[in-house]
């Protein structure tokens, strides 16, 4: 999705579309869940090839406290209909 290609008339429209998406991201807690996942994992590869100067068990307690403020993620039962 990029101006030049058209799907925006113009870059503030951009920018107002990735800002609403941005805040619909910051209200669920099970995608920052999924985020935080995604990026200790990320971590965890650029540990075992080097190319970071933190500890794997820095990255990880920062990332552990981080989730930790978190509330639980939701959870869906679909309710069986009789």
């Amino acid at each position: 999705m990029v101006v030049h290609q058209g799907d925006f008339i113009d870059p503030s429209e951009a920018v107002f579309v990735f800002l609403g998406q941005a805040q619909d991201i910051d209200d669920s807690t099970s995608i920052k869940t999924e985020i935080l996942r995604h990026r200790l994992a990320k971590g965890e590869k650029d540990c075992e090839e080097g190319r970071t100067s933190s500890s794997m068990e820095d990255i990880r307690e920062r990332l552990k406290e981080k989730m930790k403020n978190n509330p639980q993620t939701a959870v869906w039962q679909k309710i069986s209909q009789k």
